[in-house]
Order: C-alpha cells, then structure tokens, then sequence
C-alpha cells in the first residue's frame, strides 16, 4: 500500500494535485445595468463554455488568455484574461517530488501551474 501511494504521488505533480485540471470561476458583469438574462461565453485554447452571469461555472485551466463575452438583449461587452503562474507548485515539483523529470510534464500537460481570477468582472456596454 506505501508502494502505491509513493507511486502515485511520483507520478503526478504538486499543482495537479492540489488544483487539478480545473478551476471554478464566476463572470461578473459591471457598468450599465445589466439585464439577469445576461449569458457569457469563456473561451480558451482547451475549450469554451457558456454560462450564466454571476454564475460558478468550472473551467479547463490553460495557460494563455481566455477570451470572455458577454451578452444580452441591451449590452454586450468583452475582456481578455491572462492566467497567474503559481510558481510555488513549481519548485515543489523540483524539491519534493522528482526533480521535475516526470511532474512537471503531468503538471505542464494539465496547466495546472495556471490559474485564472476567481471572479471576473467585464465591462458592459449598450449595444
């Protein structure tokens, strides 16, 4: 049993264990008010989702932009957000587990060193 939980712990790295592949976020239209029928659109390189405004909704994490849109019968607006690199994950990866010879190509793969605002606001306009 100490075998397989020392492999598994090898072969998977810090950040994929502790954020996995996916993070919650919630989209938060400001500005001119904003009708509740309010839908966005998430977009980046490992997918897109649709969701609801002030809406939890789970995303693939990714470590270049995510584009966000939203929508509804009055406003429109849009904004482009980069992720944070949490380097810590990183040098536990180093220091901890194995060099980074095998975690961090798990991590990598995963993006879980990346991670997006919680909450996201975007600026809304009249159409």
């Amino acid at each position: 049993m100490k075998k397989l939980l020392l492999a598994t712990f090898l072969l998977t790295g810090c950040a994929t264990q502790a954020n996995t592949a996916y993070q919650s976020v919630t989209v938060s239209p400001v500005g001119i008010a904003t009708n509740t029928d309010t839908t966005c659109t998430l977009k980046n390189e490992e997918g897109e989702w649709k969701t609801p405004a002030n809406t939890p909704i789970s995303i693939h994490r990714d470590g270049n932009a995510m584009d966000i849109n939203c929508e509804n019968t009055t406003t429109k607006g849009t904004r482009k957000v980069e992720p944070e690199f949490e380097g810590a994950y990183l040098a536990m990866d180093i220091i901890l587990v194995d060099l980074c010879l095998i975690s961090c190509i798990i991590d990598g793969t995963n993006n879980a060193f990346y991670r997006y605002p919680g909450i996201i606001t975007v600026p809304m306009i009249k159409k």
